[in-house]
């Protein structure tokens, strides 16, 4: 019988196992590298689709400074409703799996906080903004909110400027 040990002999890393017990069976360091592979999987999906949706909002925002009309189109809009969608389930994947949520652990608080302010921004910046000035220190609020969830997100706490402070 294969044990964990000699299934790590064979190949698979110690990292690969370390989240787990495995005194038993080599089914149990499979166990453990499926969940590693699917949290791995998850991760990538949640972080690509920050890059889009911070992304396509900086453009967006970037054209309604440029007085352009064309970030108000249905396919801009549908697109950008996508992509939320794929980060909001992602989202709510990932913090099943690490099992931390918003409102129990603070740094998730504060990201779900934070992004409240970020789509009220948006939402005055691209569509509720009277004046030029408005929309713009609107979308610049807003990118500053997506740097802060995005720097969050990073350091999990609520302060991440006292990372770079100390």
């Amino acid at each position: 019988m294969l044990t964990a040990s000699g299934f790590l002999e064979q190949g698979a890393s110690k990292h690969d196992c370390e989240y787990s017990r495995i005194d038993s069976h080599w089914s149990d360091c499979l166990v453990v590298l499926a969940e590693q592979d699917l949290m791995d999987w998850l991760k990538t999906i949640h972080v690509s689709f920050v890059v889009l949706s911070i992304s396509g909002f900086f453009i967006r925002g970037f054209a309604m400074l440029q007085n352009h009309t064309w970030y108000k189109t249905r396919v801009i809009r549908t697109a950008s409703a996508i992509i939320d969608t794929i980060l909001l389930i992602s989202a709510l994947f990932l913090a099943s799996r690490i099992n931390q949520w918003p409102f129990v652990d603070g740094w998730l608080t504060a990201k779900v906080v934070a992004l409240l302010a970020y789509i009220g921004l948006g939402m005055v910046a691209l569509h509720y903004g009277k004046t030029g000035r408005i929309r713009f220190l609107a979308w610049l609020g807003a990118m500053l909110m997506a740097t802060y969830i995005v720097l969050v997100a990073l350091y999990r706490t609520t302060q991440p400027w006292r990372v770079f402070l100390a």
